[in-house]
């Protein structure tokens, strides 16, 4: 009896005629509708964070990047990163020279973050290969006057595959006097890496071009390393690679050069998901309403069962049950429709902005005689200037995990207060009332 009669007395008050009880649907209701929100804002911005974050280490920073304080050859930096792809842990190394310049095409300029890769990394770098998305031609140099044109400057500079440019760059230190340098190339490919913020001023030149065509007053030599795991300790590894450098030579990893970009990540999705929190506190306690109605109406079950030996903590014991399982059920609502939600997010808003435009359309196509001209123009969700042209989304088991543990657990405690009330009610006292 003592533990048989906490279990069924506490599922009795959640199922009434085969129901759920009327006091608990609206909590239950509240609870996961509570939760979704905050399962779909988790997902998508981790999603978002890792997305960017992804590109950024695999195309912008790398894992690490190595500053040399001179310029080295061509030769030097080879033997280099022949010395450094053997230490345990690099997956892979990559020479670069980044400069700036001007780039002229149609009367048009505008300027461009000049990047000299080698000509055969979009076919041995898998990063490169992930998130690089030809839109015309192909990544590769034909010749060494190729050049690969992000989708952003293609579209300002109206360029496609074949269309000859001329980058500018100025020669000369910071005293002296500039003169101006021209280059001649032909556009082999047009990409975009699905982020504005990378595409707007990228442009690839091969290597061996950029090693003379950019000199030390404009540009500066880098060694990108990839790493088997970029958000483990990388101190290690960096010191392992300072017997292969020469002296004054500078590393830093991928946070160290993002560290503000990605803390204003992670403090976004925190103020997001506190406010989330927030909103899933306040269902969670409003369970003990509906708790204290029910312990209202099973006032003479309580009388009667106190009366015949019950003891104060069966009874508390039964009522707590009772919250539990409420929140359980909350918790399983809203965590199910929450990623089933995060799941196919991308799909719903295509879904929502094909609908929005539908709409649009109709109204355009209503107003326009009359007005003369479109009155609304399309609406756009995903806009890669602001945002990514699409969210990675990768569930995160362990974070869904500790939402429902802390769900279950406040609810438990919103009902600790009626149900300790239950269990101390006098039985005499409610008897007289009957």
């Amino acid at each position: 009896m003592k533990i048989s009669l906490p279990f069924f007395l506490g599922m009795s008050n959640f199922i009434k005629k085969g129901g759920i009880s009327r006091y608990l649907k609206g909590s239950i209701i509240g609870i996961g509708l509570s939760l979704i929100p905050l399962v779909v804002v988790l997902e998508v911005t981790d999603g978002m964070i890792q997305g960017i974050t992804s590109r950024y280490l695999e195309i912008g920073t790398y894992h690490l990047e190595i500053f040399f304080n001179r310029d080295e050859d061509l030769e030097k930096l080879k033997e280099i990163t022949g010395n450094i792809n053997n230490i345990r842990g690099i997956r892979e190394t990559i020479i670069e020279r980044r400069g700036m310049g001007l780039i002229f095409a149609g009367g048009i300029r505008t300027a461009v973050t000049l990047r000299a890769i080698p000509e055969n990394l979009f076919a041995r770098d898998a990063g490169y290969r992930k998130y690089v998305r030809v839109t015309e031609g192909k990544l590769g140099f034909r010749t060494n006057s190729s050049v690969l044109i992000s989708k952003s400057i293609a579209d300002e500079l109206k360029l496609k595959v074949g269309s000859r440019v001329a980058i500018v760059t100025v020669s000369g230190g910071l005293y002296a006097e500039g003169r101006p340098r021209f280059g001649f190339f032909t556009v082999t490919g047009i990409f975009t890496t699905g982020y504005q913020d990378l595409d707007k001023m990228l442009v690839f030149i091969p290597l061996e071009k950029g090693m003379k065509f950019l000199n030390s007053a404009n540009s500066y030599q880098i060694i990108g390393v990839k790493v088997d795991n970029p958000f483990g300790n990388l101190t290690g590894i960096a010191r392992a690679m300072e017997r292969y450098l020469p002296d004054g030579t500078a590393i830093y990893s991928w946070y160290e050069l993002e560290l503000s970009q990605y803390k204003s990540f992670q403090t976004t999705k925190a103020l997001l998901l506190l406010i989330m929190a927030l909103i899933v506190i306040v269902a969670s306690i409003n369970i003990s309403s509906s708790m204290i109605m029910i312990v209202i109406e099973k006032s003479r079950e309580i009388a009667i069962l106190k009366g015949i030996g019950a003891y104060p903590w069966m009874i508390t014991g039964a009522f707590m049950l009772t919250g539990f399982v409420s929140g359980v059920a909350g918790t399983v609502l809203g965590l199910t429709s929450g990623i089933l939600i995060s799941v196919n997010i991308n799909e719903l808003f295509v879904f929502a902005q094909n609908l929005i435009n539908i709409v649009i359309a109709i109204v355009n196509y209503t107003i326009q005689p009359l007005a003369g001209h479109k009155v609304l123009s399309s609406f756009q969700i995903f806009n890669s200037a602001y945002y990514l042209d699409r969210i990675p989304i990768k569930l995160d088991f362990s974070e869904i995990f500790i939402i429902a543990l802390g769900t279950i657990m406040l609810t438990t405690l919103a009902s600790y207060f009626p149900a300790k009330k239950a269990g101390f009610l006098k039985p005499l006292e409610l008897l007289r009332r009957y």
